[in-house]
């Protein structure tokens, strides 16, 4: 199963150089994956928050998108979230 996301405020990448976009890009995602990794744990889904392990988590797109991986024995769920991404068309609320 996949799931994909982007990230709804776009304004908050606005104005930010290349390291703070990258610090904050991975404040965010780490921030994600801390909640993730707790709901996993309730509904028994194996994930953990490890920046590294590419069975949990993989960066895309210059690190501007991550797909966080979770587990039920072989089965996969695959959450991606692309973080920093222009639309084409004006955004509703």
């Amino acid at each position: 199963m996949d799931l994909d996301f982007t990230w709804k405020d776009q304004e908050v990448w606005k104005g930010l150089g290349k390291k703070k976009l990258r610090k904050e890009l991975l404040y965010r995602i780490s921030e994600f994956g801390f909640i993730l990794e707790k709901a996993c744990k309730q509904i028994n889904l194996g994930f953990k928050l490890t920046l590294k392990d590419k069975r949990f988590l993989e960066f895309g797109g210059g690190g501007r998108m991550a797909t966080f991986k979770l587990w039920k024995d072989s089965e996969l769920v695959k959450i991606q979230v692309n973080y920093l991404k222009k639309f084409c068309l004006s955004q509703r609320n």
